[in-house]
């Protein structure tokens, strides 16, 4: 059977916040994905959290590795992922029970290379408010590659991993890789993967929910 959305999940001695990342997956509306969990080096109790998702999920791609960065965890994900599109997801964040839906009906509605969406930072123990992130960028039109890197180079979109579903297709034949020891290591392959896309488009939408510690 073939897998529509694979969601990459590094995993660092994240205790606090994994579990709710790892149900914030499995309670998805679209059941056709699989979930590639990249142990990074994580402690022995963060072993026993993946051990008993694997246990009841058995759409789980588990890779275990010394620890290498959330570069190289995401660039071993890659490499074994079956999806037709991909999802990167930090396992401190968790995304809506309806954003995997969402995202992957634009895209084969559309056609897409890829399909932004909003966000939501989440600021914990302390008193700034979340803030909401929505483009509003006409998300019944096609944008070009060309144009949404000219946006990320203006700052008007972000150049996040995790707010972007991506063809897997796509980061294959551009050679996309996570640089490791980088600082901010998404900026330069999600402009790279954008600028060498077709066709992409937007869904207003803040389903990522991603936590600032």
């Amino acid at each position: 059977m073939s897998v529509d959305v694979s969601i990459i999940v590094p995993v660092y001695n994240m205790e606090l916040y994994l579990e709710e990342c790892l149900d914030s997956i499995f309670n998805q509306t679209y059941k056709n994905i699989e979930v590639i969990i990249v142990n990074d080096g994580s402690i022995d109790r963060y072993k026993n959290i993946i051990k008993n998702y694997i246990e009841k999920y058995k759409n789980i791609i588990y890779i275990e590795q010394d620890n290498q960065g959330l570069s190289m965890s995401r660039n071993n994900a890659i490499n074994n992922a079956n999806g037709e599109y991909i999802l990167f997801l930090d396992s401190d964040d968790y995304i809506s029970c309806d954003c995997i839906e969402n995202l992957y009906k634009k895209a084969k509605d559309m056609d897409l290379d890829i399909v932004i969406m909003g966000h939501k930072k989440i600021y914990n123990n302390c008193s700034k408010e979340d803030e909401l992130y929505i483009y509003n960028i006409d998300e019944n039109k096609i944008y070009s590659g060309k144009t949404i890197s000219d946006m990320m180079l203006q700052r008007k979109i972000q150049g996040y991993s995790c707010d972007k579903l991506i063809r897997l297709d796509l980061i294959k034949k551009s050679n996309m890789y996570f640089e490791p020891n980088r600082y901010i290591e998404d900026l330069y392959p999600m402009f790279k993967i954008a600028y060498e896309s077709n066709k992409i488009s937007f869904v207003n939408k803040a389903m990522y929910n991603y936590r600032q510690l």
